[in-house]
C-alpha cells in the first residue's frame, strides 16, 4: 500500500472498511478466507472510486490457479448498515451471492456479480446470453444468431459492461451494458451520423435491460501508434481532420446541450475531489478553478455537436477511413473540447511513462494541423480545454491505483496550470496566432523548453523554466518574452526571447551577434556592451538574447555630467563599429515618416491642425537644407534613454531592431529631444537637463572630432515634432500634447 494510501485512510473516519479495501495484502487474506478452495494467489488493485465520507469501490485483478479475474469490493459508511443488511439477506435466497462483513461496513463482488448491473451474471451464461441476444437483435438484422465466443472488453463496476461476442459464423458484435442513466444517454446518441451515414450500425437495443448491440468495427486502434519505434503523424493528422468534418457537419438533432453552469459544477466536483485527495495542493486549485470560472462564463468560442470524450482509444483506423467506437457522451457544446480533452490525455500518458515528450509533441501537433485543414481553430481554446481535460484526468493516478500517485497528481496539477497561464497570455495577444500560427509553443513551458534546449548550445538540463512572461507586445508586428529559470542551488537568470510575428528578424539577429563579436562583448575593457546573442529559432521567429540587469538611464542621465558623457561614448562606439548593413535611412525616408505621422495627428486633432502643418512644413524646410552626407554612418534609429542601461560602470545598448546606415545627428538629435520631453512631463520643464545635455553633446563631438551642431538641431526638432503624434496616440500623454504642440512652434521660431 502506498504511503499516500495510508495518509488518506488517516483522514477518512466516515468508511470503516477504506483500511481493508485499498490494501491488497488484506484484501488477499479476506478473499482466501471467504473462498478457501478458489485457490487465491495475488490480488492488485486496478481501478478506485472513492466519494469522501460516502464509499469507496475498489476492482482488484484476481490471479487462481485458473487465470485471472476482475472481483471488486466495496465499503460503506455506518449510514449504509441497513442497506448491507439488505443484501446479505437478499443473498441467502440465491446460490450466487456477494459477500457482505457487516463489521467493516463491506461487501465483496465477485465477478459477474454486480451491485447495480444486475444483468451481468446472465451475460457470461452462455445459455442465458443466448436467449437474451436473440431477443434484443432487431428482425432482419443478423442471419446467424449463435453466439460461440465471449470476449470482456471493458468492465467498470455499477458503470458499464462492454463485451465481443463473436458469432459461429464469425461475425461479431459489440455488446453494452449500462446503469440508467447512462443508457439514456447512449441510446440518444445511437442513431447518429455523419454525412448520411450511421456511426453505428446498431443491430439491437433493450430499454428494460438497457442493452445496446452494434457490429464489429474492424480496425487498428490509434493507441497502437503508442506502442510504435517510428514517429508515424499521419493517422493523427487525419484523426483531425475526421473530428473537424465531425464538429462541422453532425446535426444537432437529439443532442443533450450542456450548460456553462453545469460544465463548472462539474469542475468543482473535480477540484473538491481532488482536495480531498491531497489537501495540501487546495490554495493552487481554488486558483486553477477560479480562473477558470472566469474564462468559461466569458468564453464566446463556437459550439458544435462534439464526441464529449475524445481521445486516441476511442478512435479506430479502419480501411475505409477513421471510425469512432463510443458515442456515449456525444453533446452540444464548445468544439475545443474535444480537441483539449485529446491533447490532455496524450501529456497523462506522457506523464505517466506511457509516451514519449516527442511522441506526445508530435501527436499533438498532428491532430491540431489536420483539424485546422478544414475548420478554423483558435490555439487559446485549445490550451483552455486541455487544461481543463488535465484537471479532469488529475484524479487518475489514484483511480488506476498507480504507484506514487500523488506526485502524479501534482505533475497533472502543474501541466493544468501551464496551459491555462499559456491561455491567460494568448487571450491577450488576439492578432498574434494569425500572424504566427506557432506563437503558443513559444508560451507553453514544456515546449519552450525543449525549443530552448534544441536551439541553444549551453542551455543546461538541470535549469528549470518557472516562468514566462509576455514584456512587450506590438500587435501585428513584434513581441518580447521573458523566459525565468531556475537552476539547481536556487538562482534564477532570465532569458528574453525577441519575436518578429510577421517572419523570422534574421537582419537583427545578425546584427547583434556582430557587435557581440565587435568589441561589444562582455571583454571588452570600456564595459560598453550589447546583451549577449543566444541563439534563434527561425520557424518561431525567435531570437534569444541574455536578460542584463541595470536601471534606465534617464535619471542618471538628468543628476549626472559623468553619466552624459558616458553616454555619448557609447553612441559613438556604435556609430564607429566595424559592423555593416545593407539597410539605408535617408534625409528623405526620415521626413516621409514625420509627414505620415503630422497628417493623422492634424486630422485627428482638428483645432490644432493648422499648427501642427506649419510644423512640419518647418521640418520640411530644415531637413531639404541640411548638405548629403558623404559617408553614411552606423546608427541605431530608435536612440533614446531607454534604450540605454545603466549597470555600475556597466552600460549596455538594447533594441537594434532598426539598426541601419544613417545620419549620426539623428540619433543625438532623436535622444536629446526624449530627454527634454520626459524631462517636461516629469518636472514640468523641458530644459531641466540641459547642462547635461550639453556635456552629451561636448563629448559626442570630441569623440567625432567635427561639428554637428546644427545638423543635431534640425533632428531634434524633427523628433519633437513626431512627440506630438506619439502624446495623442498614447492615452497618459494627451494631457501634455498642447505643451509639446507648442514647444515645437518655440522650436522653429
Amino acid at each position: 500500500m502506498e504511503p499516500e494510501d495510508t495518509s488518506l485512510i488517516n483522514r477518512e473516519s466516515a468508511i470503516t472498511g477504506l483500511s481493508l479495501v485499498l490494501d491488497p495484502c488484506k484484501m488477499l487474506s479476506l478473499m482466501q478466507n471467504c473462498f478457501p478452495d478458489a485457490s487465491i494467489q495475488s490480488v492488485s488493485k486496478i481501478y478506485i472510486r472513492y466519494k469522501p465520507a460516502t464509499n469507496c469501490l475498489v476492482k482488484y485483478l484476481v490471479d487462481d490457479l485458473s487465470g485471472s479475474r476482475q472481483w471488486y469490493a466495496k465499503a460503506f459508511t455506518i449510514n449504509d448498515r441497513d442497506k448491507l443488511l439488505r443484501i446479505e439477506a437478499e443473498g441467502k435466497t440465491r446460490q450466487l451471492a456477494p459477500i457482505v462483513i457487516i463489521d467493516k461496513l463491506l461487501v465483496l463482488y465477485p465477478f459477474p456479480l454486480d451491485g447495480k448491473l444486475k444483468l451481468l451474471t446472465r451475460l457470461v451464461d452462455h445459455s442465458a446470453l443466448q436467449q437474451l441476444f436473440t431477443r434484443v437483435l432487431y428482425p432482419n438484422t443478423m442471419t446467424n444468431r449463435s453466439i460461440a465466443s465471449i470476449e470482456v472488453l471493458q468492465y467498470k463496476p455499477e458503470r458499464r459492461f462492454v463485451a465481443r461476442l463473436i458469432m459461429n459464423s464469425g461475425e461479431s458484435v459489440v455488446l453494452k451494458a449500462y446503469t440508467q442513466q447512462r443508457y439514456q444517454l447512449a441510446n440518444l446518441s445511437r442513431r447518429r451520423k455523419l454525412n448520411s451515414d450511421y456511426l453505428l450500425d446498431v443491430v439491437g437495443r433493450s430499454s428494460k435491460h438497457r442493452l445496446l448491440v452494434h457490429r464489429w468495427i474492424d480496425g487498428q486502434n490509434l493507441t497502437l501508434y503508442y506502442h510504435s519505434n517510428e514517429l508515424n503523424p499521419a493517422p493523427f493528422r487525419e484523426c483531425g481532420r475526421y473530428l473537424a468534418d465531425f464538429h462541422q457537419h453532425s446535426k444537432r438533432k437529439k443532442v443533450v446541450e450542456k450548460t456553462t453552469t453545469d460544465f463548472i459544477y462539474g469542475i468543482d466536483q473535480c477540484v473538491s475531489g481532488l482536495i480531498n485527495l491531497i489537501p495540501d495542493i487546495e490554495k493552487q486549485l481554488v486558483t486553477i478553478r477560479s480562473q477558470l470560472h472566469a474564462a468559461l462564463t466569458t468564453l464566446k468560442s463556437e459550439r458544435s455537436v462534439i464526441h464529449g470524450d475524445f481521445y486516441a482509444k476511442q478512435v479506430l483506423i479502419t480501411t475505409s477511413g477513421i471510425r469512432l467506437i463510443d458515442l456515449d457522451d456525444v453533446c452540444y457544446w464548445f468544439s475545443g473540447y474535444d480537441l483539449g480533452l485529446f491533447i490532455a490525455h496524450l501529456e497523462r500518458d506522457h506523464l505517466l511513462g506511457t509516451l514519449s515528450s516527442e511522441q506526445s509533441q508530435t501527436y499533438q501537433s498532428a491532430l491540431l494541423a489536420g483539424y485546422r485543414q478544414l475548420r478554423a481553430l483558435r490555439q487559446s481554446d485549445v490550451e483552455l480545454f486541455s487544461a481543463i481535460g488535465l484537471l479532469q484526468l488529475s484524479h487518475h493516478p489514484f483511480r488506476n491505483a498507480v504507484c506514487s500517485w500523488k506526485s502524479k497528481i501534482y505533475q497533472l496539477v502543474k501541466r493544468c496550470a501551464e496551459h491555462l497561464s499559456t491561455y491567460q497570455l494568448l487571450i491577450n495577444l488576439p492578432d498574434a496566432e494569425q500572424s504566427l500560427p506557432r506563437v503558443s509553443e513559444l508560451l507553453d513551458p514544456p515546449c519552450a523548453t525543449q525549443l530552448l534546449r534544441d536551439n541553444l548550445g549551453h542551455f543546461s538540463n538541470q535549469d528549470t523554466l518557472v516562468n514566462i512572461d509576455v514584456v512587450r507586445h506590438k500587435p501585428g508586428k513584434r513581441m518580447l518574452i521573458e523566459y525565468t529559470f531556475k537552476q539547481p542551488d536556487g538562482e534564477q537568470h532570465a532569458i528574453l526571447g525577441k519575436v518578429r510575428l510577421k517572419r523570422f528578424d534574421k537582419h537583427t539577429w545578425n546584427v547583434n551577434h556582430a557587435l557581440y563579436q565587435d568589441q561589444f562583448g562582455e571583454n571588452n575593457s570600456d564595459r560598453i556592451m550589447v546583451p549577449s546573442p543566444l541563439g534563434y529559432a527561425k520557424s518561431h521567429h525567435i531570437w534569444f538574447q541574455k536578460k542584463v540587469t541595470g536601471t534606465i538611464c534617464f535619471d542618471d542621465f538628468c543628476h549626472d555630467g559623468e553619466i552624459a558623457e558616458r553616454i555619448a561614448q557609447t553612441l559613438y562606439k556604435l556609430h564607429s563599429s566595424n559592423v555593416t548593413t545593407e539597410r539605408t535611412h535617408s534625409h528623405q525616408d526620415e521626413i516621409e515618416l514625420l509627414e505620415k505621422y503630422l497628417n493623422q495627428a492634424a486630422t485627428r486633432l482638428p483645432d490644432n491642425s493648422d499648427d501642427i502643418l506649419d510644423v512640419l512644413s518647418h521640418c520640411k524646410r530644415q531637413i531639404n537644407q541640411l548638405e548629403a552626407l558623404k559617408s553614411p554612418t552606423t546608427i541605431h534609429r530608435d536612440f533614446y534613454h531607454d534604450q540605454v542601461l545603466i549597470d555600475n560602470d556597466h552600460v549596455y545598448l538594447l533594441d537594434l531592431d532598426l539598426l541601419c546606415n544613417g545620419d549620426p545627428a539623428l540619433d543625438i538629435g532623436n535622444f536629446i529631444a526624449h530627454i527634454e520631453e520626459q524631462c517636461l512631463r516629469q518636472f514640468d520643464e523641458p530644459d531641466y537637463a540641459q547642462l547635461k545635455i550639453e556635456r552629451f553633446i561636448q563629448r559626442y563631438q570630441e569623440l567625432a572630432g567635427c561639428d554637428l551642431r546644427s545638423r543635431i538641431e534640425t533632428f531634434t526638432t524633427l523628433s519633437w515634432a513626431r512627440h506630438i503624434f506619439i502624446s495623442h496616440r498614447i492615452p497618459q500623454r494627451n494631457p501634455w500634447t498642447e505643451r509639446i504642440i507648442q514647444q515645437c512652434k518655440q522650436r522653429i521660431c
